[in-house]
C-alpha cells in the first residue's frame, strides 16, 4: 500500500517518482507527481529555491 502521509501531501494523485515542496513552516507549497524531465524539473526547482514563487506567478516564471 501506500503511505497515508503520501497520499495526503499528492492530494491522491500518488505517482512515483513524486517531489513535494514545502516552505519553512513544512506548509505545502507544491507536489509534482509522477517523472519529469531533467530541464522541466530543474526549473521548478529553482523556482521554489530561489524563492521566485513568492512573488512571480508560475507562468511568468517558466516563460509559458
Amino acid at each position: 500500500g501506500v503511505h497515508g502521509l503520501v497520499t495526503e501531501l499528492l492530494g491522491g494523485r500518488v505517482g512515483y517518482p513524486s517531489v513535494v515542496f514545502l516552505d519553512e513552516e513544512g506548509e505545502l507549497l507544491q507536489a509534482v507527481p509522477g517523472y519529469q524531465e531533467a530541464e522541466d524539473f530543474a526549473k521548478v526547482a529553482s523556482y521554489f529555491a530561489t524563492d521566485a514563487f513568492r512573488t512571480t506567478p508560475w507562468v511568468d516564471y517558466a516563460g509559458e
